[in-house]
């Protein structure tokens, strides 16, 4: 045999493991994009996707082509020889060429897996069992409430334990294995979590008196949106937290609107978190529907969030900064029994929600709510009551 059949033939051979279903040189595998991630960075994802499977199509084509001429060589056509050789650079070059935008491809990955982690469970939110029980039925709850917590401790390690493995920088965006194993881990921590949450819940239905009704159905809302929008996590930039609070003021108008309750879906078009905010303030001066809450800044406070309590929807609004983005919030209804001692360091105003995740905080709810000054400066933002929601939340 030739010496130099010697160098073609494991080259080809080199070029052709399996993916996809055809003969492919996936030096690099391309991760799989995991489910639930918004949709903007899911089709931006899908269209990478498709066009790095469709360069390799495309090269497993050209190496076809190539072993279909040059897998057996007369040992006497030295052009073909020469020509296979010429052919056999071009496609390693080829080759080489989608290694790094395949590695790149993955580390986007890693990074969109990243941004799913839920945020850790706060184990505050578990109501303390009442000394007023019959002694049985307290033993009984304290029992439950540790095992609540400990599961509660446990999640958290799970996902301090993936956030170590997986934060982006950490992985190689070449280990394709690990890049799978990143991707598969938020949906189970997501739904670990949330089957706690509901536990919770239950748990602390038999142990605390009952959230007034429009209140919970406010908190549902809430919930139901946030589920829904699956906004960006964990950002820093603060255009990107202002696109997510008018997402959230939106979406929840929708929700009313699918609940038959009076909105404000078709109020704010074309609006961003700044145009929102200065036409609810509009609005509070002329009479309409939307009412300022007034007094010094503790009263104001004070009178939003026993507001909320009660299902009244009442949101914090602050006009552009010198950010050039104006901020939207809505003042989340306090759980029954709440020990607001706990949250003594954690800032100061009403309990709010606003679309972004705050990670460094503490939460009154299995669902993000923080205090208002984690979220607004509060010296530069209003609050204003929803007159719609007065009446029913009463």
């Amino acid at each position: 045999m030739p010496p130099w059949r010697l160098g073609l033939t494991p080259l080809a051979f080199l070029l052709l493991p399996s993916v996809l279903g055809a003969r492919d040189i996936q030096d690099v595998r391309l991760a799989q994009i995991p489910e639930g991630l918004a949709s903007t960075r899911q089709k931006e994802l899908t269209t990478q996707r498709e066009a790095l499977v469709a360069r390799v199509r495309s090269l497993n084509a050209e190496v076809d082509k190539f072993m279909a001429k040059c897998g057996h060589i007369p040992a006497h056509d030295t052009a073909l020889v020469q020509s296979c050789l010429g052919e056999q650079a071009q496609l390693e070059t080829e080759r080489k060429g989608l290694i790094e935008p395949k590695r790149h491809f993955n580390e986007s990955v890693i990074e969109a897996v990243f941004a799913l982690r839920p945020a850790d469970f706060d184990t505050s939110v578990i109501a303390k069992v009442p000394g007023s029980l019959p002694p049985e039925q307290r033993s009984t709850l304290i029992g439950e409430r540790a095992q609540l917590i400990d599961e509660a401790i446990s999640l958290d390690q799970r996902m301090s334990d993936f956030t170590e493995k997986c934060r982006p920088g950490q992985l190689d965006g070449g280990n394709t294995d690990s890049i799978v194993s990143c991707g598969e881990e938020p949906p189970q921590l997501l739904s670990q979590r949330t089957r706690l949450a509901d536990r919770v819940q239950q748990f602390n239905g038999r142990v605390m008196p009952p959230m007034n009704t429009e209140a919970a159905r406010m908190v549902a809302i809430l919930d139901r949106t946030s589920r829904k929008l699956n906004l960006p996590k964990a950002v820093s930039d603060q255009a990107q937290v202002s696109r997510n609070c008018q997402a959230f003021f939106r979406g929840v108008a929708s929700e009313l609107t699918a609940a038959h309750k009076a909105s404000w879906e078709d109020d704010f078009a074309g609006l961003d978190a700044d145009g929102i905010v200065r036409r609810v303030e509009s609005s509070a001066q002329t009479g309409g529907k939307w009412e300022k809450v007034q007094g010094d800044p503790e009263s104001v406070w004070r009178t939003a969030q026993e507001l909320a309590d009660r299902g009244v929807i009442v949101i914090g609004g602050s006009e552009r900064d010198a950010s050039g983005s104006g901020h939207l919030g809505f003042v989340f209804p306090r759980p029954p029994g709440l020990d607001e001692s706990r949250f003594a360091g954690e800032g100061r105003g009403p309990f709010v929600r606003d679309g972004n995740q705050h990670r460094e905080t503490h939460a009154p709810s299995g669902w993000g709510a923080v205090r208002a000054s984690r979220a607004f400066v509060l010296s530069r933002t209003s609050w204003y009551v929803w007159v719609p929601s007065k009446q029913q939340g009463s």
